[in-house]
């Protein structure tokens, strides 16, 4: 496990390498980014276990269940990286500043938030959503 004055050097770290290169848009086509997974992985529970015919009580039970998931997913991703960072000292310091920075994605976002600004401008509601798919 990173002691905190780790943390504060990865957390750094990570906040210039995302400002610095971001997340590019090759990688993400290729693999998606870590959000994107999380979108899939919301939208696959809501449309397994979202059912409008189902009662609220079960539906809301369901709810409960995908929050439990995603938590449960976050949790063991974020212990996984500290296991591995703390086994490969020094490298495990950089892979997880890497990861950190992919997933504070600042530069990405609003590189794509500008997107859809423009394209709201300059088309509409249809261009914003254009830009949005």
């Amino acid at each position: 496990m990173l002691d905190v004055s780790d943390r504060l050097l990865v957390l750094v770290l990570a906040a210039a390498l995302e400002a610095w290169v971001a997340y590019p848009d090759v990688a993400f086509r290729a693999i998606g980014h870590p959000v994107s997974w999380i979108g899939a992985l919301i939208a696959r529970l809501d449309q397994t276990l979202n059912r409008p015919g189902w009662p609220d009580a079960v539906r809301r039970g369901a709810g409960v269940l995908t929050v439990a998931l995603l938590l449960i997913v976050a949790v063991v991703a974020g212990a996984t990286l500290d296991g591995l960072a703390a086994a490969i000292r020094p490298v495990g310091l950089v892979v997880t500043v890497i990861a950190v920075a992919v997933l504070i994605a600042a530069g990405s976002l609003d590189r794509h938030v500008r997107a859809v600004a423009d394209a709201l401008d300059r088309d509409g509601l249809a261009g914003g959503r254009r830009a949005v798919s």
